[in-house]
């Protein structure tokens, strides 16, 4: 599959940045793909039919303010009939963040997902920059959000009820937190945008999100949270890294994270 991109030359589009699968569909990203009146690098999903591989969906960036640099696609998720795109430089302050909650059976647009801190509307908190989806939730992580009046970049995830789009969760980093952690992120730095997508996944028990700027056992060693989702209040599972090789340092454990039924996957990026 190449970019099938109608708008331009495909010249560093990132076709296929993030992909995801369902039963019935292929998806696509290509975040940095430019489109027509929405400017540079805003990007573009495509939605392939597995039973023929044809194109069944184009979606482009829906921000209304866009200018280029939204990077929508910049991480996506799909479960069943729903879809999750995030585009973490949405906004009309650049790097606000949205996401956006699609079906795949009448190709409607079920929610439109701003960050739900109304205090940090016109910050740099890169909402979108990771989402997940499963059967009853989806997840969505700013991790350049700030906690309380300073810009520290702590980063926060937010967890949602799928059927009706309400917030249920407002997950902080529940270890010590350090200027620049970048909760749920999986950039680089904090405020990266876009970073690789993938530090968090949900399915219908258990929430993991990754950290791999905490400075857990060396600088940017890295971090993983689990949670219960039917005993939220119990608190995460704390998983470190357990290199045994050496140092942990800049490890960038957490980078990315998968769930199953019954297993967890957490990358040690630059493990050793």
């Amino acid at each position: 599959i190449t970019d099938p991109n109608a708008y331009s030359a495909v010249t560093a589009d990132f076709f296929g940045y993030r992909i995801a699968m369902t039963d019935d569909y292929l998806i696509c990203s290509a975040p940095y793909e430019d489109v027509t009146g929405k400017g540079s690098e805003s990007g573009v999903v495509y939605v392939y039919s597995l039973s023929d591989m044809s194109l069944y969906w184009t979606i482009t960036d829906p921000d209304g303010n866009s200018t280029g640099t939204d990077y929508f696609g910049s991480d996506l998720d799909a479960s069943g009939d729903y879809l999750i795109i995030g585009a973490p430089g949405s906004g009309s302050t650049t790097n606000i963040g949205a996401a956006y909650v699609y079906k795949f059976s009448d190709k409607s647009t079920v929610y439109t997902l701003s960050n739900p801190n109304t205090d940090s509307q016109t910050e740099v908190d890169i909402f979108g920059s990771g989402v997940a989806i499963s059967k009853n939730y989806f997840a969505i992580s700013a991790p350049a959000e700030d906690a309380g009046s300073s810009t520290n970049n702590y980063g926060y995830v937010y967890v949602y009820d799928l059927a009706t789009g309400s917030l249920k969760y407002s997950v902080a980093d529940p270890a010590t937190q350090g200027t620049g952690d970048g909760f749920g992120g999986s950039g680089a730095a904090a405020t990266t945008v876009p970073g690789t997508g993938g530090a968090l996944d949900v399915n219908d028990r258990y929430l993991v999100v990754g950290c791999r700027l905490k400075d857990t056992d060396g600088s940017d060693s890295g971090r993983a949270y689990v949670y219960d989702l039917q005993n939220y209040a119990a608190g995460p599972q704390t998983i470190n890294c357990p290199n045994s090789y050496g140092s942990a340092g800049s490890d960038a454990f957490g980078r990315q994270t998968r769930l199953s039924a019954d297993r967890l996957l957490v990358t040690s990026f630059e493990d050793d």
